[in-house]
């Protein structure tokens, strides 16, 4: 990793949402607003991704849980499941956004914050799909605060895994003239 005074890493997750008009999905689920709950018709036309629903850290206080999800839209019209992507550890999100550019554009950055050589950052996502919100936040506590993994075994016949905190990642080994 090179120095710098705010790397950051892109993501897209849970992923875009084509849509027609906001037809194909019923919500958006965005745990750092208020309301959390957007309905699809707020995303019938483009807005910019600073215009609205836009998180950034330090602007507001840190939400307790980073999920972002969409409800889809099932065949003859009814709500459907959610589809879910959960930061475990809201510290890790530099800043997010929601917007409309001819689909919905699910963008988050991570780090943003001062970096060295041999510095280390990243973080830890569940995806998933969800009947509703309340086992959606079941499952994030049941692994929140979460910014790595780490396999347990050997690397050839992993055991299982164990969560690692943000503090507990491990610094790249950088050789001399890196």
């Amino acid at each position: 990793m090179a120095e710098s005074p705010a790397l950051f890493l892109r993501v897209d997750m849970p992923g875009q949402i084509k849509h027609r008009d906001g037809i194909g999905f019923d919500h958006v689920y965005l745990s750092y607003h208020d309301p959390s709950i957007i309905p699809s018709t707020e995303f019938v036309a483009d807005f910019a991704p600073d215009e609205r629903f836009l998180y950034r850290r330090g602007e507001r206080p840190l939400p307790e849980r980073f999920i972002r999800a969409y409800q889809v839209t099932l065949p003859g019209g009814g709500d459907g499941p959610w589809l879910a992507g959960m930061t475990l550890n809201p510290e890790d999100v530099y800043q997010a956004w929601c917007h409309q550019r001819g689909y919905v554009c699910l963008i988050e950055e991570l780090g943003g914050q001062p970096t060295r050589p041999g510095d280390t950052f990243g973080a830890c996502y569940l995806i998933g799909w969800f009947d509703d919100l309340d086992s959606m936040h079941r499952t994030y506590d049941r692994f929140r605060g979460w910014s790595g993994l780490a396999l347990e075994g050997t690397a050839e016949k992993p055991t299982g895994y164990k969560g690692l905190k943000r503090e507990d990642l491990t610094a790249v080994p950088m050789n001399a003239g890196d």
